[in-house]
Parts: C-alpha cells; sequence; structure tokens
C-alpha cells in the first residue's frame, strides 16, 4: 500500500527526549464494575516522548483505540494515573480537562461522522479557534484557509458542506481542525482505515510532514503494520488491555521479542511491512485469572506461564515485553 509513499525517517538514533505524557497502572472499564462489564485496559503503564510517534498496534478489541482515548478523557478511566507536562488529567472533570484539549487533540477514524454536516468546512476548522478564544476574530478565515491549503484542500472549496468532498478531503479536513489550536499531543485514532487504498499513502505523508514540520508528539493507533513501519519512532503492542512489547521501531520489525509480535508481523504478506494487515478474525480468547493471557495459542508457552503472569520488564536494550521467554523467538 505504501510503496510510492515518502518513507518517513524517524529510526536514526535520536537525542533524548523527555516524557510528555506518563502513564501508570492505567485501567478502563466499559460498564458498571458490579454489572460484570470488561476491563478494556488494564494495568497499562508506558511514557510518551517529546516529539515522537508512538506506534500502538493490536488486532480489533485489543485495547490501543481506548488507550488513546483515555489520555484525552474520552474513556472512563477507573484506576491508574495519566500525567500530562507533570500535572495528573486522569481524574479532571471536564471544565478542568478543557484547558488541556488545546494541546491535546483527535484525528478519529471515521471522516464521514466525525464532521458535521451542517457547517461547512470553513466553519467546521475556525470552530475550535472560536471556542477557545485564541484569535482575534478577524484573523481567523485567513488563518483557516492558510491551514487548509498545507493540508490540501483548495481556498474555492471551504463553503462547502462535508457530504461534497471524498472520504480523503474529509479527513484532510478532520486533521486541519485538530491542528487549528496548535497542539502539542495528537492521538491519531486508525486515521486512514475508512479510506480508500489508492488515497491511504497520501494521508500518511501528509501526517508525515506535518508531524515534522510541527514536532508533534503523535500517538498513531493502527492495525496496519506496514503504515506503523513508515510513521513510527517506537511500537507498543497491546493484547487483551495490556502491554506486551515496547521497542524502537526498526528493532521491533527486524526481531519481535514477544510471541504475539511475532504473530501479527507474520500476518503481513511478505513479512516485509510493505503492507498488510492485522483486523483479522481471531478465535475469542478468555482472560485467565492467572498466568499469561497469551498462554492459550502461545507456540513456545511452558508450565509457568500457565501460573505467574509475567511483568512488562524493561531491558538493557531499552525494549520492554511481557514474557517469561522472550529470547525463545530466535533461539
Amino acid at each position: 500500500m505504501l510503496e510510492t509513499a515518502t518513507r518517513h525517517e524517524p529510526h536514526t538514533e535520536q537525542p533524548q527526549r523527555a516524557p510528555l505524557i506518563e502513564v501508570e497502572n492505567l485501567t478502563v472499564r466499559y460498564g458498571r464494575a458490579r454489572s460484570g462489564a470488561p476491563v478494556a485496559l488494564d494495568g497499562v503503564s508506558l511514557e510518551i516522548l517529546e516529539g515522537e510517534v508512538l506506534g500502538v498496534v493490536g488486532e480489533s478489541g485489543s485495547g490501543k483505540s481506548t488507550l488513546g482515548k483515555a489520555l484525552l478523557g474520552l474513556a472512563p478511566v477507573v484506576g491508574g494515573t495519566i500525567t500530562y507536562r507533570g500535572r495528573r488529567i486522569e481524574s479532571l472533570a471536564p471544565p478542568q480537562m478543557r484547558e488541556f484539549h488545546r494541546e491535546m487533540q483527535m484525528i478519529f477514524q471515521d471522516p464521514f461522522g466525525s464532521l458535521n454536516p451542517r457547517m461547512t468546512v470553513r466553519e467546521i476548522v475556525a470552530a475550535p479557534l472560536r471556542n477557545f478564544g485564541i484569535m482575534k476574530r478577524d484573523r481567523i478565515d485567513g488563518y483557516v484557509e492558510e491551514l487548509l491549503g498545507q493540508v490540501g484542500i483548495s481556498k474555492a472549496l471551504l463553503d462547502r458542506y462535508p457530504t461534497q468532498f471524498s472520504g480523503g478531503q474529509r479527513q484532510r479536513v478532520g486533521i486541519a481542525r485538530a491542528l487549528a489550536v496548535s497542539p502539542r499531543f495528537v492521538v491519531a485514532d486508525e486515521p486512514v482505515s475508512a479510506l480508500d487504498v489508492s488515497i491511504q499513502a497520501q494521508v500518511v505523508n501528509l501526517l508525515v510532514d506535518l508531524q515534522k514540520e510541527r514536532n508533534l508528539t503523535m500517538m498513531f493507533v493502527s492495525h496496519d503494520m506496514g503504515v506503523v513501519r513508515h510513521i513510527a519512532d517506537r511500537v507498543c503492542v497491546v493484547y487483551l488491555g495490556r502491554i506486551v512489547e515496547i521497542a524502537p521501531a526498526d528493532e521491533f520489525f527486524d526481531e519481535p521479542l514477544h510471541p504475539y509480535s511475532r504473530m501479527l508481523l507474520d500476518a503481513v504478506p511478505g513479512h516485509s511491512g510493505a503492507a498488510g494487515d492485522l483486523d483479522r478474525d481471531v478465535p475469542s480468547i478468555p482472560r485467565a485469572a492467572t498466568g499469561c493471557r497469551f498462554a492459550d495459542i502461545c507456540p513456545v508457552v511452558d508450565p509457568m506461564c500457565r501460573e505467574v503472569a509475567p511483568p512488562l520488564a524493561e531491558r538493557k536494550d531499552g525494549r520492554a515485553v511481557r514474557c517469561h521467554f522472550p529470547d525463545s523467538l530466535s533461539a
């Protein structure tokens, strides 16, 4: 899919970056706990570094999109902490969270459902500027025209409605709306999965360029390993609500440590990362009360795995993996 796309080059050695967001033991549950509602995220801990693109991958239902929503206050956090630039935000009420929404924005998966059909494109992109009151009204129109031009929407189209645009054009508008308030952090939740294959690479390249130009910190959620390999500095793998591996992108694609990571990569045609889709129909795997959640289908399972849940252990090489035997894949 991305053979003609401009290759992102984030994977050379980077200067040490400070964390922008720190997540500790985060738990998210939809519905009431006493009703037996499932846990969507269970004890997730990670850091997102200033200026990086963190690719978050996993199959449908793994919890990857929930993680992005939780960081923006859009999912019900029932435990753990989220720290943004040194401030705890996981339990803030909506009025208090509002001040952070200028710095933390989201690009939604569905370009058809995420734009108000009753507003023109000009109005859609101008809305957050007016809501936050961060620009004089006489400057908004010119700024909106400039921003939409940067994402490939010409001035002649600005007074049209979303229904008059293609899917790719609508997603460009969604990107412009997210960037209008100059955020520091953006969650891109499957931003190209609803688009035609012929235009996915164009939108990915646009995101690459904008991330570099604005030095954005980005969480890029996807089930497409080709896109993630293209754009991410690091990769975070989520399985049944838990992180099972975090690694620099090059190391991850060259040598995954967790058996689930290997399974995801083996599903990619040619195992080259040039294309591939993880959104496959998979058996429903029950959450075991004890032991590793991947044990029932793990190719290197040991009796210990069924009895003791492995921690997410940091390694000397800067990677982290939730597996008792992370070197068994290369043995």
